[in-house]
């Protein structure tokens, strides 16, 4: 199921043991904390393995694949990117191409994926080569670019605080949109690799 790219998706067998009708101690304390209580049942975890969200019980995939994408879209690009641009253009610039890449138009989502990847592209050069080349050759404009140039000026200022600030934001920027262009499935066409 494409929908479920967007997870690591782990098994862990709850079965009861044949010779001692016995849950394995280690399912149970997992059993225990997320309050497993009916087979099948998933759970959603964030990284820190905080409960997102669970279903139990076998669902169609008609239930399920939406309920996938509405959580991969909320925890997957979106979070590092509210905490990198905040609220405002930036964000709109951003949301607006992802979801152009749900758009049922091939050249529409070409055009997202490209701009996305654009800017992804100029945040790799800067974070990893330093902030000198890291826009050379660059033509994008609109609001992200702005906030991106700001932001790549100010790995080279003199005060600390600023640099680090500056760098984990377009870190959290960049995790955004690699995550945003990987998440999102074109309608009828398979997910889109790393």
């Amino acid at each position: 199921m494409a929908a479920a790219t967007a997870f690591e998706c782990v098994l862990i067998d709850c079965t009861v043991t044949a010779r001692n009708f016995k849950v394995n101690p280690k399912a149970r304390k997992l059993m225990d904390r997320y309050e497993v209580n009916a087979w099948p049942t998933v759970l959603f975890l964030d990284p820190q393995g905080r409960k997102i969200d669970r279903f139990a019980s076998c669902k169609k995939p008609a239930t399920v694949v939406p309920q996938m994408h509405r959580i991969a879209l909320r925890y997957s690009y979106a979070a590092p990117l509210r905490a990198a641009v905040g609220s405002g253009p930036a964000w709109d610039w951003v949301t607006e191409r992802v979801k152009a890449l749900q758009n049922a138009d091939a050249e529409a989502r070409a055009r997202a994926r490209d701009e996305l990847l654009d800017v992804h592209g100029v945040l790799n050069k800067a974070l990893r080569r330093g902030p000198e080349h890291a826009l050379d050759g660059a033509q994008g404009t609109g609001p992200v670019w702005e906030w991106v140039r700001r932001h790549i000026g100010r790995l080279g200022s003199v005060d600390r605080d600023v640099r680090v600030r500056s760098r984990t934001r377009l870190k959290d920027l960049n995790t955004s949109l690699r995550r945003a262009v990987r998440v999102q499935p074109a309608p009828g066409e398979p997910q889109a690799k790393k």
